[in-house]
């Protein structure tokens, strides 16, 4: 059974993490769904650690976990050195552009997403990265469901964020 929070919690990455990131692409704002889904990732990650959500000095970590944990194999074995949290999620998060060993496509096939070319130069889908991204929020929700994931104390009123709109 879950908590109240949860259940918030929930709710919210229904909303936000899986809704508003396909209305973007829906849209064609496919550059701002990069933006989003790196953060996301980071978050999910959050949920998964057992340090205090606002834990200081965890993004590298909670966002390597979340990767490994959450997402198909092609990404940890691509982020073995950090390299799609430090090309895509540290440049997208403080710089709002990707690092010039990151290309970014709207679409592509799945062989070529995840792919390194001859430069070292990885290939992200938006449209791929969302789908794994729904994936990973209903991995999370599976375990909080299924009491494989405890409760944490995030600070953050949901079910507020929820009326947000």
């Amino acid at each position: 059974m879950l908590t109240e929070e949860q259940e918030h919690i929930e709710l919210f990455l229904k909303h936000y993490y899986i809704h508003e990131i396909q209305r973007l692409q829906q849209n064609e704002f496919h550059y701002i769904s990069f933006v989003l889904i790196a953060q996301c990732i980071e978050l999910l990650g959050t949920l998964l650690d057992d340090k205090p959500f606002r834990a200081q000095n965890q993004a590298r970590k909670r966002f390597n976990l979340a990767l490994v944990k959450l997402f198909p194999k092609g990404y940890a074995k691509k982020n073995l050195k950090g390299e799609i949290y430090e090309h895509y999620r540290c440049n997208m998060s403080h710089r709002f552009l990707p690092s010039k060993y990151i290309t970014f496509k709207k679409s592509t096939s799945k062989e070529e997403h995840l792919s390194i070319d001859n430069n070292g130069i990885i290939t992200l889908s938006a449209e791929q990265l969302a789908v794994d991204l729904e994936e990973a929020v209903h991995k999370i929700i599976h375990r909080m469901h299924n009491g494989l994931l405890k409760p944490k104390k995030t600070g953050l009123d949901f079910k507020q964020l929820l009326n947000f709109d």
